[in-house]
C-alpha cells in the first residue's frame, strides 16, 4: 500500500476526518466502474517479467541475490518444521475427499504485489506458498498461484494518456495494471515452486488495483473443467493507487473490490476467501482470515483447504496426525 493509502487506511481507522474528495465540485460519480485504457496493461509469466519491467542492473541483481539468500536462510528452520505440518494436512485431505473429487477441485491463489508487501512480507509469502503449494500439487487438486501489481508507479502511461487528453473528469482506472501467472494449474513438474523466487525482485511491487484482478483469476479459473472452484486473496491492505484515487476519489477501488467480491460471492460458482497480512480483509470479503506470522499464514491456507473438503468439521492440527 502506498503513503497515500497508509494515510486513508490510518484516517479511516482512527474515525478523523477524512481528506476532501477530489471529486466533490465535479459532475455526479458514474455508477459503473471506468478503466481510462487498457492498452498498456501486461500478463505475463513470473520467469519473464524481464520483458515488461527490463532486466535487472549489476547492483540490482546483486540485490536480489542477497534477498534469495536471506530468506532461503532466514526461514530454513521454519520451512522444515511447517513441511512436516504439510504432510499431516496431506494425509488428512486424502481422507476427507476421494481422488476423483480433488481432481474436480480447481484452486487459486491471487497474491497482492504491492509496494507495502515487499520485504519481510513477500519473503514470508514466498516460503509459505512453497511449502502449502506441494500439497495440492500431490493430491492430484488443480492449482495455480497469480499476482497482482501495476507496471509503473505514479500511473504510468495510462495517465499520461488521460493528461494528453485533457484530464476528463471521472477518468476512472488510470495506472497500467501487470497480471503476473506465477504458477500455472497445467504445470505439474515440481521445480514451478522453485521459480517464486522472482517475486523477491525489488522492481516488482507496486499499486494494487484488486476489483480487476480478482476477475482476471475468476476468468481463469471458470476457464477450467472442475465442478469445484475457489480463489484465495492474500492481501496487506484495501486496494490503491495514487494517480486513480487523485483523479476520481478516495473510494473509487475500495468500493469496485466490495463489487466485485460481492457478485463472485451471490453468483456461488466460485468460492472466495480473504487471507489478510497483518490486516482483517473481512471489509471485503465474506470468508475473513487474519494472519500475523508464517504459522498463522499457513494455517490460514490450509484451513481453506479444509472448508473446501469439510465445511463442518474443525480445522484444528490436532486432528490431522
Amino acid at each position: 500500500m502506498s503513503r497515500l493509502g497508509a494515510l486513508w487506511e490510518g484516517l479511516m481507522g482512527r474515525g478523523q476526518p477524512r481528506p476532501a474528495n477530489p471529486s466533490s465540485s465535479r459532475a455526479t460519480r458514474p455508477n459503473e466502474y471506468r478503466v481510462f485504457t487498457k492498452a498498456h496493461d501486461r500478463e505475463v509469466r513470473l520467469t519473464d517479467l524481464d520483458s515488461v519491467l527490463g532486466p535487472l542492473s549489476a547492483t540490482e541483481q546483486g540485490m536480489f541475490e542477497l534477498r534469495k539468500q536471506a530468506c532461503s536462510v532466514g526461514l530454513a528452520q521454519w520451512q522444515a518444521e511447517a513441511n512436516v505440518k504439510a504432510l499431516a494436512w496431506r494425509n488428512k485431505l486424502a481422507r476427507l475427499a476421494t481422488q476423483a473429487d480433488r481432481e474436480a477441485t480447481c484452486v487459486t491463489i491471487l497474491l497482492d504485489l504491492s509496494g507495502s508487501m515487499r520485504d519481510q512480507r513477500i519473503m514470508t509469502v514466498r516460503g509459505v506458498l512453497e511449502v502449502v503449494g506441494i500439497v495440492p500439487q500431490a493430491l492430484g487438486i488443480q492449482f495455480e498461484i497469480l499476482g497482482f501489481t501495476t507496471v509503473r508507479w505514479k500511473g504510468g502511461l495510462s495517465r499520461r494518456q488521460w493528461i494528453d487528453a485533457g484530464k476528463p473528469h471521472w477518468p476512472g482506472r488510470l495506472n497500467d495494471l501487470l497480471h503476473v501467472v506465477i504458477a500455472e494449474a497445467d504445470v505439474h513438474d515440481s521445480a514451478r515452486l522453485a521459480k517464486l523466487d522472482q517475486l523477491l525482485r525489488l522492481d516488482l511491487p507496486k499499486e494494487n488495483i484488486d476489483g480487476e484482478a480478482i476477475e482476471w483469476a475468476c476468468a481463469r479459473l471458470m476457464s477450467r473443467k472442475a465442478s469445484r472452484r475457489a480463489l484465495i486473496v492474500i492481501s496487506d491492505g484495501a486496494p490503491v493507487d495514487d494517480s486513480t484515487l487523485q483523479a476520481n476519489d478516495l473510494d473509487y477501488l475500495g468500493d469496485h473490490l466490495k463489487s466485485v467480491a460481492a457478485a463472485v460471492q451471490s453468483d456461488g460458482q466460485i468460492e472466495l476467501f480473504g487471507v489478510g497480512i497483518d490486516y482483517n480483509p473481512s471489509r471485503f470479503y465474506c470468508d475473513a482470515r487474519k494472519s500475523s506470522s508464517p504459522d498463522e499464514l499457513l494455517e490460514a491456507l490450509f484451513g481453506v483447504l479444509n472448508t473446501l473438503f469439510a465445511p463442518s468439521s474443525s480445522v484444528d492440527l490436532e486432528s490431522t496426525g
